[in-house]
């Protein structure tokens, strides 16, 4: 499988990992109805990480936005999402990561680190 999707035990925290041969236009509908299912259970508001190993040309980062903030089951705005946490090192992603807190895609409440440990320190020191 292409992707990994996670409650951590014990944590507000739902882990998606997309692997390397992640393809958002195969994959990102399946990945999204785990996550959604994660969200709709949830009894309170959850950090979502999502790290993206795999890379991602222009055109699935755009589907992948638009499909993630604007589609029919807009993930990124469901009220269990406290907040995204990207983790990645491709300087593009993480550019449109931090887009997805501008108006257009509705005022996402984004953060992106370099790695999961990173991201995993910064939610931990949450209160």
């Amino acid at each position: 499988m292409s992707y990994k999707v996670e409650q951590l035990p014990g944590e507000p925290i739902i882990q998606a990992t997309l692997y390397p041969d992640y393809r958002v236009s195969a994959e990102l509908p399946l990945s999204n109805q785990v996550i959604l299912g994660l969200l709709d259970a949830a009894t309170q508001p959850l950090f979502l990480i999502l790290d993206v190993q795999t890379s991602l040309d222009l055109g699935q980062i755009v589907l992948g936005a638009e499909e993630v903030t604007r589609g029919a089951t807009p993930l990124l705005h469901h009220k269990n999402v406290r907040q995204v946490v990207v983790v990645t090192t491709n300087k593009i992603i993480a550019l449109a990561s931090k887009g997805l807190s501008s108006p257009l895609f509705g005022k996402i409440n984004v953060v992106v680190f370099p790695t999961l440990d990173e991201a995993l320190g910064y939610i931990r020191a949450q209160p």
